[in-house]
């Protein structure tokens, strides 16, 4: 959130004075944005390790976000290697949704407890390849469409991932934050959480229409769209980010 006002500056950091209003309770972050005592405890920890304060917090902020895909992306390879071996009690259940709520269980804690999801072994009729037989093109079908808006802003990665986070924190993974406001109803897009705030419905509208479009019906939930796409946003950017590191360290020579 930092950089989408007047770049990275660390601003959204600043705390309110009796003639400024900052970033941190404006009304698209207000209730919305948080990990600001994290933020704290790692600005004490590295001014302690070095003696002095040397490092801004804005470029604490860019570390902690890199730092955070990496050893998230760590859990989630690991969470996923023990699917092969357990799976989740929740009956006949074959939405999508679950399965990856599974990977993310140790770092979405919160999520997890709203969602009430326990990992134990069961021989539920649980299946990580559902789409697979349902579908084969429809996993591709969102990837492809996540990659390519990743490549016109990169930002829409984080985007999609709070968008998943959402949706889970009212009423559990329904896609209800997808739906739109009609007259006798105010949902969840415009609530005063959200409003101004979560972004990306274009990108999960284009991700439906191709989806439909490749299984030339309508055969994923808008759910599983949602939690589909944070997973590959989570890993895109962070393999953006590991093959930019790269080519940065061939050319870091030229540097002047």
């Amino acid at each position: 959130m930092v950089d989408y006002v007047q770049g990275c500056d660390g601003s959204i950091l600043l705390d309110d004075t009796p003639s400024f209003t900052g970033e941190k309770t404006a009304l698209p972050n207000v209730n919305s944005v948080r990990g600001f005592d994290v933020i704290d405890d790692i600005k004490k920890a590295v001014d302690k390790a070095c003696n002095r304060s040397v490092v801004s917090c804005a470029d604490i902020l860019a570390v902690a976000a890199r730092d955070s895909v990496f050893l998230v992306s760590i859990t989630l390879a690991l969470k996923l290697l023990d699917l092969h071996h357990h799976c989740l009690a929740i009956g006949q259940e074959t939405n999508y949704t679950y399965i990856v709520m599974a990977a993310l269980q140790s770092f979405l804690v919160c999520i997890a407890v709203v969602v009430s999801i326990t990992v134990i072994p069961t021989s539920a009729q649980l299946s990580a390849g559902f789409y697979n037989r349902v579908c084969p093109q429809a996993l591709p079908a969102i990837r492809r469409v996540v990659k390519q808006a990743i490549f016109r802003e990169p930002r829409i990665g984080a985007s999609l991932l709070r968008l998943h986070f959402h949706d889970c924190f009212v009423n559990g993974c329904d896609g209800s934050i997808l739906l739109d406001d009609t007259s006798s109803f105010t949902g969840e897009k415009t609530a005063f959480p959200n409003v101004n705030s979560v972004r990306g419905f274009d990108v999960i509208d284009d991700i439906k229409n191709a989806v439909d479009k490749a299984c030339k019906r309508s055969v994923v939930s808008c759910a599983d769209i949602l939690a589909v796409a944070a997973r590959d946003s989570v890993f895109l950017v962070s393999t953006f980010i590991t093959l930019g590191s790269l080519i940065l360290s061939q050319y870091a020579h030229l540097a002047v």
